[in-house]
């Protein structure tokens, strides 16, 4: 009987230890958390922040118009404490243009240190939103992907290719029936 009684004790022993180890919360070691920016988010923040001029066309979801040119303007800033790069955007009325008022938006992107990504999330005037990823620059070309809402349902593909210091193309793209279809094909310069 004292044998059984051992026996039983010793597995009760082991299953609680068990059990109280699956059950612990994790300890996080604030003296290795950062208090800093990640050093990622250096490698676009030098380029993009600043204020931009952009020029090009866009080519609106089926049944809203017809292709159109198209002008805006782009400002990139560090915010949150440095943590963020917020970008401002607003378009300028141009002929042919299918809606009554110019696109506004507000973008955010930062660097996931947990997946070792870059983030971004946009929000824009007309209820639309989107969230993407990216590895980061592959030479001279930085490619987002992810989806968007609010206007249609959408998978997306941004990709933005540096042509010097002071001037880069983005080509944003949407899928339609299983193909890529350019939605925005513009150049922009800094100012």
């Amino acid at each position: 009987m004292l044998k059984q009684s051992i026996l039983i004790l010793s597995s009760l022993v082991i299953t609680s230890s068990v059990w109280a180890d699956t059950k612990a919360e994790p300890k996080l070691d604030t003296k290795k958390m950062s208090t800093t920016p990640a050093p990622e988010l250096a490698a676009l923040s030098k380029f993009f922040v600043g204020a931009w001029h952009c020029e090009g066309s866009v080519t609106p979801l089926p049944g809203v118009g017809k292709q159109f040119a198209s002008k805006g303007n782009v400002t990139w800033a560090l915010a949150l404490d440095g943590f963020w790069i917020a970008a401002t955007s607003e378009g300028e009325k141009v002929p042919n243009m299918p809606l009554p008022t110019v696109g506004k938006g507000e973008a955010r992107v930062t660097y996931d240190r947990v997946a070792k990504q870059y983030v971004h999330f946009g929000i824009g005037n007309r209820g639309s939103f989107a969230s993407s990823t990216s590895k980061g620059w592959e030479g001279d070309k930085l490619v987002w992907t992810g989806s968007g809402s609010g206007l249609a349902k959408l998978e997306t593909r941004s990709t933005i290719t540096k042509k010097g210091d002071k001037e880069y193309k983005v080509v944003a793209e949407r899928m339609e029936d299983g193909k890529w279809v350019v939605g925005t094909d513009e150049t922009c310069k800094k100012k």
